[in-house]
């Protein structure tokens, strides 16, 4: 005598259970066998979307980190020739008199020039994330304003 059966449907990965009852058999409950494959199936996706987001992560720090290094390349070769012409102009504005107005324009102009390079090597010291710009057709060059705290060193 069968006291119970089982009904499997592959296509839905459905379980049911029947018993008897007291004119026919009844469903007691359907159980979805591929719950188990399918949650780990999820718990690979989210993994493999961690992992994922990780390496992406892991390539930005790296990015960051040789724009930080080239940056104090940078202020270690450049500043010194920097600080040479920013002393120099000084020195020709305080000690020649009788320079014309357009000379000290001139000099001035320098000194500004000099400075904005000390301020860009001072951004790319404090580059926290790479935001690149398009500066020609296919070449990128990386957004300062964008890539450091509040877009100052």
């Amino acid at each position: 005598m069968l006291n119970f059966f089982l009904t499997f449907w592959k296509n839905s990965g459905l379980i049911a259970l029947y018993l008897p009852g007291k004119y026919r058999f009844q469903l007691v409950f359907v159980l979805k066998y591929r719950a188990d494959k399918v949650a780990k199936e999820k718990v690979v996706q989210l993994e493999s979307k961690k992992a994922e987001v990780k390496k992406k992560n892991a390539v930005k720090e790296a990015r960051v980190e040789a724009i930080r290094e080239t940056a104090v390349t940078l202020n270690h070769k450049i500043n010194t020739p920097l600080s040479t012409i920013m002393l120099k102009t000084e020195l020709l504005l305080r000690t020649k008199k009788g320079l014309d107005e357009d000379m000290k324009k001139g000099l001035l102009m320098i000194q500004d020039e000099v400075g904005r390079i000390y301020e860009t090597i001072g951004r790319l010291r404090s580059v926290y994330n790479a935001e690149s710009v398009e500066y020609l057709k296919g070449i990128k060059m990386i957004d300062i304003e964008k890539s450091t705290v509040s877009g100052k060193a």
